[in-house]
């Protein structure tokens, strides 16, 4: 099953996203994409809605790594971005599996409304019920750089937890994810597909 599992997803521009990952990996040599739309209300603020799209490869049977790029919107204002990084396996047992995901983000349009860099880190624990895989953990998104007056850059570090799912069908799969967090809250769904 792991096979099956891309170990998947981040976030975008420099806006606090969901973490659309399991544990297990890929593995070695093998590629997946993935694509997933999001909503994250952010508290008196507003909602952001964020796409991307990321490309996976198994460099090792314990590590992928990805590269991929994302739209985020705010009040109606788009920010491309491009990302990369990548998924660690630390244990995986017949009950449970736990990895440390981490990514780094840059803008590349409207970059005077964030800040230079943003950093996607994530501890991840998942176990498998059947075919399903039920996830969870904790997030952090913190912003590089100047933060002052961003748009679409968090005044200071985001902390959630997530809570998932993953279902795969054959060589696709689907991530559906909530996370809950004291100024952020975000719902997302994701698609995987594993040649």
């Amino acid at each position: 099953m792991s096979k099956l599992l891309p170990a998947l997803l981040v976030l975008a521009a420099a806006a606090p996203a969901q973490t659309l990952v399991t544990a297990d990996t890929l593995g070695q040599g093998k590629f997946s994409g993935f694509a997933a739309t999001n909503a994250l209300r952010v508290k008196g603020f507003t909602t952001l809605g964020l796409s991307m799209a990321q490309v996976w490869y198994g460099a090792t049977d314990r590590a992928d790594v990805f590269a991929g790029a994302s739209d985020t919107v705010a009040f109606g204002q788009h920010q491309a971005a491009l990302m990369a990084g990548g998924n660690l396996n630390l244990l995986k047992t017949k009950q449970v599996s736990v990895s440390t995901f981490h990514a780094l983000s840059v803008p590349l349009t409207r970059r005077e409304d964030a800040c230079g860099l943003s950093w996607f880190a994530a501890v991840v624990a998942s176990r498998s019920f059947g075919k399903l895989t039920a996830y969870t953990g904790y997030s952090a998104t913190i912003p590089l750089g100047n933060t002052a007056d961003k748009l679409f850059t968090p005044a200071q570090t985001v902390h959630n937890v997530p809570l998932g799912v993953f279902i795969p069908k054959g060589k696709w799969g689907l991530f559906v994810e909530y996370d809950y967090g004291p100024r952020v809250q975000a719902v997302g769904v994701g698609m995987s597909f594993t040649p």
